[in-house]
């Protein structure tokens, strides 16, 4: 399902249940790790984690309470779930038909100019996608203000989240990094 499909069938505030509790999760525990969103974690542990969201019932409070336990271990496998599924939903945060316009607006000298277009672009992407975009924005924020710790600045970060929050399905993995 897209964001925005999936934030329909929970009927919830637009960001899906999973994007929340990976980006809680690693606040409360892993916004001080070493490598959080570099090191990967096994991907068993991942595939293990993912495979019970699948499945589980939000609303049913059993469910919840197996999660915190399904979760509980190593905070990499929680923000590598969080990759994982920002990569594998169908069109990305930022879709791909905004991708020549999202990309273009690197070219753009005045930075007036370019946050203003960048404003632009967010104000027209559905409700889900600009809520999980703005979520995700400021924990990676609060993961960039904790780089001491965590070794990961935003220029790292975006390094990380840029292939997975906006992307071109049609260019080379190389040519869509440059």
């Amino acid at each position: 399902m897209t964001i925005q499909e999936l934030a329909d069938h929970e009927k919830g505030n637009g960001v899906p249940y999973i994007v929340k509790i990976c980006i809680l999760e690693v606040a409360r525990r892993g916004s001080r790790v070493e490598g959080i969103y570099r090191i990967s974690a096994s991907t068993s542990t991942v595939e293990k984690i993912e495979q019970f969201f699948e499945t589980m019932d939000i609303t049913d409070q059993d469910d919840i309470d197996k999660m915190y336990n399904v979760i509980e271990g190593d905070i990499h496998a929680l923000s590598g779930l969080l990759k994982r599924y920002l990569k594998k939903i169908p069109d990305s945060i930022i879709p791909e038909e905004n991708y020549d316009t999202y990309i273009n607006v690197a070219t753009i000298d005045s930075d007036e100019v370019k946050l203003n277009k960048l404003k632009e672009i967010v104000s027209k992407l559905p409700t889900a996608n600009r809520a999980v975009l703005l979520k995700l924005v400021r924990h990676l924020s609060n993961i960039a203000d904790n780089e001491r710790f965590t070794k990961m600045n935003s220029s790292s970060l975006a390094t990380v989240f840029a292939p997975t929050l906006v992307r071109n399905n049609t260019l080379e993995p190389l040519q869509e990094i440059r």
